[in-house]
C-alpha cells in the first residue's frame, strides 16, 4: 500500500539498526525504482534504500545518486558503532566449526544447550576483541529447555568459533536478549 511503511529494504540491509530508524516516505524514480526513506532518530541522517539492495544519496532538487550502502550507513550513524552483526551465513549451525574452551562449561551449562542457542540465533552482537584481535561475539537466547542463556565466543580468521562462556542470562544483558529474540530462528 502506498502510504504504509515498507521496512523490507532496511530489514534486508541492516536489521539490527531498524529500531533506530523512522520510515519517512517513498520515492518513485522515473526508471520504476521504488526507494524507501528512513531517518535515524539521533543523527537525523537519511537512508534511501531500494528493495534490490541499492542505496541512494539525496543531492538536492529531487535528485538522487546511487552510493555505497555501507558507506551511507556509516555516515548516517555519525560515528556510532553498529548495534550488532547479523549471523546471515551461519556456518556454525552444524557445530563442526565450533571449539570449546574449558571455561565454556564452568557454569554447568551443557555444550548441547550452548550449541542450541548458537544454532537458533538470528543475530549475534560483536563487542570488543580478544587478545589477538579476534571479534568477541555474544549470542542470547533460550536453550532446548527454554532457559535464557548468554554465550560468548571468539571468531578466528577462518570463521571458526571458540566458545569461552555460557551461563544463565544476567540482568545486564536483558536488553540484548530481548533484541535477539526478535531474530530467533
Amino acid at each position: 500500500m502506498e502510504g504504509l511503511p515498507d521496512w523490507g529494504p532496511l530489514l534486508e540491509f541492516a536489521p539490527e539498526e531498524i529500531r533506530d530508524f523512522m520510515w519517512m516516505y517513498r520515492v518513485h524514480f522515473e526508471d520504476g525504482t521504488v526507494v524507501e526513506g528512513y531517518k535515524h532518530y539521533y543523527s537525523r541522517g537519511y537512508l534511501h534504500l531500494a528493495a534490490d539492495g541499492r542505496a541512494f544519496g539525496w543531492v538536492g532538487e529531487s535528485l538522487y545518486e546511487e552510493v555505497d550502502p555501507t558507506a551511507l550507513l556509516a555516515e548516517v550513524l555519525d560515528g556510532q558503532e553498529p548495534r550488532a552483526n547479523i549471523v546471515r551465513h551461519n556456518d556454525w549451525v552444524e557445530g563442526d566449526r565450533i571449539a570449546w574452551a574449558r571455561s565454556a562449561t564452568r557454569h554447568r551449562i551443557a555444550r548441547h544447550s550452548t550449541l542450541f542457542v548458537i544454532q537458533h540465533s538470528g543475530i549475534c552482537f560483536e563487542r570488543g576483541v580478544g587478545s589477538r584481535g579476534e571479534p568477541r561475539l555474544f549470542f542470547f537466547g533460550e536453550d532446548d529447555r527454554e532457559r535464557p542463556l548468554e554465550v560468548v565466543a571468539f571468531e578466528d580468521l577462518v570463521g571458526d568459533l571458540l566458545v569461552v562462556h555460557s551461563m544463565r542470562l544476567r540482568n545486564r544483558f536483558k536488553d540484548d536478549y530481548w533484541e535477539a529474540r526478535k531474530w530467533r530462528r
